[in-house]
């Protein structure tokens, strides 16, 4: 069965989701809060995705799987470029976010 799924993104987040998730999109929530939205199919085992937002002007590293979007949260009058990333144990260390 398909259903709808949201997820709070902290600056780095690991969730646990049915396999082929589709994104639908990532933007903040009623509340301001950066968070992404997820097409699944709760019929399917599940899996541990990653997700990461990055500061304009931050460092990305190479290993950053795919860009998924850019949210404005009002929260902070943040903007964050989500990006996601692959697990820990493939990860290199990344320097600390900069920038706005």
């Amino acid at each position: 069965m398909s259903s709808i799924w949201k997820y709070k993104l902290d600056h780095n987040v690991v969730v646990s989701l049915p396999q082929d998730s589709e994104i639908l999109c990532v933007r903040a929530d009623v509340r301001g809060e950066p968070a992404i939205w997820l097409l699944v199919d709760t019929n399917k085992p599940t899996v541990e995705r990653r997700f990461r937002w990055f500061k304009t002007g931050a460092d990305i590293p190479e290993e950053a799987i795919r860009y998924i979007g850019t949210v404005f949260a009002h929260s902070d009058a943040a903007v964050a470029h989500v990006f996601e990333m692959p697990r820990y144990e493939q990860m290199t260390p990344v320097p600390d976010v900069k920038g706005q």
